[in-house]
């Protein structure tokens, strides 16, 4: 009897554990820098953990959200914006490049740093609204500032966009 309750007690322990230290989609590891390939697995339905061990700076708002703006306004030209991770998602540039092809973006209003602070690495998340033909949805990405350089990273794509 004491075995079984030990043995539960253990399972609950393992649980909290994983619950309270949660994951913020980020680890240890750096970006390899623009060109690199990623060796991690991905999936088009769920990104791969970022590699961006953090932001150089902590990212000022404003820049962050209008960054996010210019990505949507030309995003079939902004690959050079995404991190590795969200390269990942789409698998070459003439894939994300086919992929956009046929969207239609409309609007793109209302970038704001959702969260109201910087998240522990400098980054921060903005949220904007964009119309792809069917109404305004808010989007999520990511920003990084990294060698003087924005980089966005989340699944920039509406069907598969969460909010951080």
């Amino acid at each position: 009897m004491f075995g079984g309750v030990a043995a539960a007690v253990l399972v609950l322990a393992a649980v909290l554990v994983v619950v309270l230290n949660g994951d913020d989609g980020t680890n240890a590891q750096n970006d390899p820098g623009p060109g690199a390939a990623s060796s991690q697995p991905t999936s088009p339905s769920s990104p791969p953990p970022s590699t961006i061990s953090g932001s150089d700076t902590e990212v000022e708002w404003g820049p962050a959200g209008q960054a996010v703006v210019d990505y949507y306004l030309d995003v079939e030209d902004s690959w050079d914006m995404l991190s590795h991770t969200t390269r990942a998602l789409f698998g070459s540039e003439s894939e994300y490049e086919a992929y956009w092809a046929d969207k239609n973006i409309t609007t793109i209003q209302d970038a704001s740093a959702y969260k109201g602070r910087n998240n522990p690495d400098g980054s921060v998340d903005i949220q904007v609204h964009v119309d792809f033909g069917n109404g305004l949805r808010e989007m999520y990405l990511r920003v990084y500032e990294i060698d003087d350089e924005f980089v966005l990273d989340g699944d920039p794509r509406p069907e598969n966009n969460n909010r951080l």
